[in-house]
């Protein structure tokens, strides 16, 4: 099960920014330079300040655990492309701990959102925890904690991001 998802495109109602961004909301507890754009029919979310912009998505209290973070990544070519990148951070925080008590889930993910390929296609990328607490040997952000998951754009001028899942896969393939 996912605790949270969208794919624009996919979903129903989803095709337009404004809903888009009524889905993020509840969990976007910081947003500099981020917002839900459509362009040539494909909804996003896009950063609109250039490097530096970021955004942050909380999500308390997990009824379900997490293990898996999943990104459907817009990858695309030309000179608006060039050098695209975000970084992408996850950490966890167990029930009833402070702001200064969120530990790292994994390695810093750095995810090009450019290829040489004439044409813009959608990508996944994933991000399997290695930190939080364990569970049957895996590990992740339990139940009853807080998610807390940094995007931030660090190379280029333009990123898409077309969908997030962040999941509990009870089998995981290395």
């Amino acid at each position: 099960p996912c605790v949270f998802s969208f794919v624009s495109g996919l979903e129903r109602n989803l095709n337009k920014p404004k809903v888009l961004l009524s889905k993020l909301k509840p969990y976007l507890t910081n947003n500099r330079g981020w917002d839900a754009v459509d362009d040539n029919g494909k909804n996003g979310f896009v950063p609109t300040m250039g490097i530096g912009s970021k955004f942050t998505l909380e999500l308390k209290q997990l009824k379900e655990p997490v293990n898996i973070l999943t990104f459907m990544v817009m990858t695309s070519y030309g000179a608006k492309w060039e050098s695209s990148k975000i970084r992408v951070e996850a950490f966890f925080r167990k029930k009833g701990g402070s702001d200064k008590e969120y530990e790292k889930l994994a390695k810093p993910m750095e995810i090009s959102g450019e290829h040489n390929k004439q044409t813009s296609e959608t990508y996944v990328h994933e991000m399997q925890l290695t930190g939080g607490e364990s569970e049957k040997g895996t590990a992740v952000a339990a139940v009853g904690g807080d998610l807390k998951v940094d995007v931030e754009l660090i190379g280029g001028s333009t990123f898409k991001l077309m969908g997030m899942a962040f999941c509990h896969l009870t089998q995981i393939n290395a």
